[in-house]
């Protein structure tokens, strides 16, 4: 898969928000995530040469049911070029999802730090942390790379630990990107002993 500029800054977002399906055993077992970028999105650009390896990545979401977010067109089956998140209704929002991390490839020419290699060969982009709080039920946390693919594709992120519901959440969480617009994804925990 070749990767172009215009998609590596789209899924550079992307990291953000994510829906994420969480196996947990009863109430809320999937989760839409959305993020409104003009408004909850940080990204700090450390110079003159653009976003380089090393810049940081913050924001804030919402979390809704699945199935919240409609990320294939209902007429012509196509992936969407976006979401708006302001098409969600603020009484069915059940959490916050909060984001942080850093770039570890520039967003100007995709070079990284030199053990990465080529973007086609590890389409690594940034490293973060993801954390989840559904209202009520638990908190739950991910970590790992976020990289560079094709809406439909999918990569691992970590469960590092879990409060409530989750507390005993382990195992690896499979993000699968949903959106071109990169801000909604979907996550799924493959490992789960919930209680």
């Amino acid at each position: 898969m070749k990767i172009t500029k215009i998609n590596l800054i789209v899924i550079v977002i992307a990291f953000c928000t994510s829906p994420i399906s969480v196996f947990a055993g009863g109430g809320n077992s999937a989760f839409d995530i959305c993020i409104d970028d003009a408004v909850d999105f940080a990204f700090v650009d450390g110079g003159a040469e653009g976003p380089t390896p090393g810049d940081p990545i913050t924001a804030v979401g919402g979390i809704w049911p699945s199935g919240s977010i409609e990320i294939v067109d209902a007429e012509t089956g196509e992936t969407s070029a976006g979401f708006n998140c302001e098409n969600l209704l603020p009484e069915e929002r059940i959490g916050t999802f909060y984001s942080n991390g850093h770039l570890v490839r520039s967003l100007v020419d995709f070079s990284g730090f030199p053990v990465l290699g080529d973007l086609n060969e590890n389409p690594a982009i940034a490293m973060v942390l993801w954390h989840f709080t559904i209202d009520g039920v638990g908190e739950l946390e991910t970590a790992g790379p976020v990289l560079a693919v094709a809406p439909g594709d999918s990569y691992p992120q970590i469960v590092i630990g879990g409060t409530g519901r989750y507390k005993s959440t382990k195992g690896a969480a499979n993000t699968t990107v949903l959106n071109l617009a990169g801000f909604q994804f979907n996550m799924e925990i493959s490992n789960s002993n919930n209680k």
